[in-house]
């Protein structure tokens, strides 16, 4: 039988849980299952698919690193490359290319990471988010939206 390292499919072939969302991102995937865990699979450089154990609300993958959200503290707990989150509790995250973007308990949007080769995500001419309050966001390459 496949294992999650060994096929893209293991999925689909080890697995009876139910899922709640799934996110692809650069040679990964991750899966929120119904009981709050996390599965990850596809391509492990950078550890990508070494999710953490406990219960998660969210799940997003990007491009070298994968976020989630904790159930019982909203903390944001990520893991790979570029795979520092800040303190504080969030209610959505989105991972994009070396960076990542989360919207606070607050509403306020706060993005973080590398940006790429350990230069700050605002190196790279992207704006500081905007301020307001957001109820969701989505990280993409070089860019984010977020939901007011």
């Amino acid at each position: 039988m496949a294992t999650d390292r060994q096929s893209a499919d293991a999925l689909t072939v080890t697995s009876n849980a139910r899922y709640l969302s799934l996110d692809a991102g650069g040679e990964h995937n991750c899966s929120l299952r119904a009981d709050g865990t996390i599965r990850c699979w596809g391509g492990d450089d950078a550890a990508r698919i070494d999710a953490p154990e406990g219960r998660f609300t969210a799940v997003s993958a990007g491009a070298w690193h994968s976020c989630a959200i904790r159930e019982e503290s909203g903390a944001v707990v990520c893991w790979g490359g570029d795979s520092n989150a800040p303190d504080g509790a969030f209610i959505d995250v989105s991972v994009g290319w070396h960076y990542a973007c989360g919207v606070r308990d607050t509403g306020e949007l706060e993005c973080w990471g590398a940006g790429g080769f350990g230069r700050s995500v605002l190196d790279y001419g992207q704006t500081a988010p905007p301020e307001g309050e957001f109820s969701s966001v989505s990280a993409g390459y070089l860019h984010a939206c977020g939901l007011r």
